[in-house]
């Protein structure tokens, strides 16, 4: 009976990491698409929630499980235009972890207990566009309750360096081509109300 346990776990295990596959997948050719639209190329990234994935003979087995699957939370960046606007889309797969604790941190071992997170149908999967206009940070950390937080659907940060916007959309709602135009032209209107023009390569 437990050996049968086992092999259906597994058999869960197996279907997981394929649809993890496909949805990763799919992910990166979206972020590939949305930077086309606004004519900027992928400069690099960072994993969000915890450490990069162990490589080149590096890392330890005590790592988090977290840094070997760090596309859950991730920073597409896209670099510095020539007018000086730097934009990238966090891709915020879960945001369980932010929406059950009033402060949250980086190294938070917290992460590690994942049933202390908000049920996943509670919790909600994000992309956050953010542009800087001769800024580019949130004070001193991305880790600003309202910035991660689920209820805080849109931000600004300004001071006399230059200005940070960002907005958030569910994830869902780019699942075809014609909704997914919507949401970046929703995103174009946001910044120019703001005083930033950031428009597709095409206007």
């Amino acid at each position: 009976m437990i050996e049968k346990n086992i092999e259906e776990g597994l058999i869960d295990v197996r279907k997981s990491y394929r649809l993890l596959f496909l949805y990763q997948k799919r992910i990166l050719n979206l972020i590939k698409f949305i930077g086309e639209y606004y004519d900027y190329r992928y400069n690099g990234g960072w994993s969000m929630f915890s450490n990069s994935s162990p490589k080149d003979s590096k890392g330890n087995l005590d790592d988090w499980s977290w840094d070997w699957i760090n596309l859950y939370f991730y920073q597409f960046y896209f670099g510095k235009s020539d007018k000086e606007l730097e934009f990238a889309i966090f891709h915020q797969a879960d945001t369980g972890y932010f929406d059950s604790h009033e402060e949250v941190y980086f190294n938070d071992e917290r992460k590690l207990n994942i049933e202390s997170f908000k049920e996943c149908e509670d919790s909600d999967s994000y992309l956050i566009f953010v542009v800087g206009f001769r800024k580019w940070q949130i004070n001193t950390s991305w880790y600003k309750d309202e910035f991660l937080k689920r209820n805080k659907i849109e931000g600004k940060y300004e001071d006399d360096e230059g200005v940070l916007i960002f907005k958030k959309y569910k994830i869902a709602n780019f699942w075809n081509e014609e909704i997914a135009l919507k949401q970046l032209t929703d995103f174009t209107v946001f910044c120019k109300k703001n005083e930033i023009e950031f428009n597709s390569k095409q206007q």
